[in-house]
């Protein structure tokens, strides 16, 4: 499985990217929620690139092999956990994002960037 963070495009591809086996999870936010769907794997990362031009952001799951993510999603508690956490990960992002917002902080990226590693950081040394 390879997890990217928001804001993150893929550097490798899998070699089964071609397949049309819909093993990839795209989590994503629609309004205030966040949500998931299953792509194919170059449909996922053609989702992560378009949102990376823009000012949303995503998540995107891939899975080695040529099983159906969503049927792995059904029997694999790990799988399932590393979903939520994703969400709750894009979740934290946009409400940061959202504040960042709120405050007039400028909308440059390496800015937000800064704020949201430090945000990370802040919040890992209170665990």
């Amino acid at each position: 499985m390879t997890k990217l963070e928001p804001g993150t495009v893929p550097t490798e591809v899998a070699p089964d990217s071609s397949s049309g086996v819909k093993n990839t999870i795209v989590i994503f936010a629609e309004g205030q929620h966040v949500s998931h769907r299953f792509t194919t794997q170059t449909e996922g990362i053609a989702y992560l690139e378009a949102v990376a031009e823009t000012s949303t952001a995503a998540s995107l799951m891939i899975l080695d092999g040529d099983m159906p993510a969503d049927l792995l999603l059904k029997t694999s508690p790990v799988l399932q956990q590393h979903l939520q956490e994703a969400k709750r990960n894009l979740t934290a992002f946009l409400t940061l994002k959202e504040t960042l917002d709120r405050h007039g902080v400028p909308k440059d990226r390496k800015l937000r960037g800064a704020i949201h590693k430090a945000f990370r950081e802040l919040t890992a040394s209170r665990d």
